[in-house]
């Protein structure tokens, strides 16, 4: 591989907003197929009954998924403003930024490893594997207000 390939590679991966959340994905599999065979493995199960926890697991499933639409909306949006209105320079500064991209790519696991959470009930409720959806969730809703704030900054004039 030339320089020339390794620089243009190189900053494909630095604009792109896709990569990190697309591995997140599959991170968010593996982490929920891991814990899941420590709780089995360790008898550790929620003393709750299995509706109550798919509908829990499936509130916060659906909650992720609208996170990651207003977030990707909220990206798009910023790009045509500034495509529009501002500078193009300032597309730049959407996209290149790693605290978004982790923000998303956040929101993108914690919504896989719900749904794969979710799909595990089966008699018992995994203990360790629920604690991490629902408390990954909490720490999403203050990753998006964050993320709210970083977006609105950006493009102040």
């Amino acid at each position: 591989m030339s320089w020339l390939d390794h620089y243009r590679l190189r900053l494909y991966v630095r604009n792109s907003i896709w990569i990190f959340p697309a591995l997140s994905i599959a991170a968010g599999l593996i982490a929920v197929t891991l814990l899941n065979r420590i709780d089995r493995a360790l008898g550790w199960e929620m003393n709750l009954g299995t509706g109550t926890a798919q509908t829990v697991m499936g509130t916060v499933a659906a909650s992720m998924f609208t996170l990651v639409v207003v977030s990707s909306s909220a990206v798009l949006v910023a790009v045509q403003l500034a495509s529009a209105q501002l500078t193009p320079r300032i597309i730049l500064l959407v996209y290149r930024s790693r605290l978004r991209k982790l923000c998303i790519s956040g929101f993108v696991f914690t919504f896989t490893f719900s749904v794969g959470a979710l799909v595990r009930i089966e008699d018992t409720v995994p203990l360790l594997t629920s604690y991490v959806a629902a408390y990954g969730f909490l720490l999403n809703l203050a990753l998006f207000l964050y993320f709210v704030d970083s977006m609105g900054k950006t493009l102040r004039p």
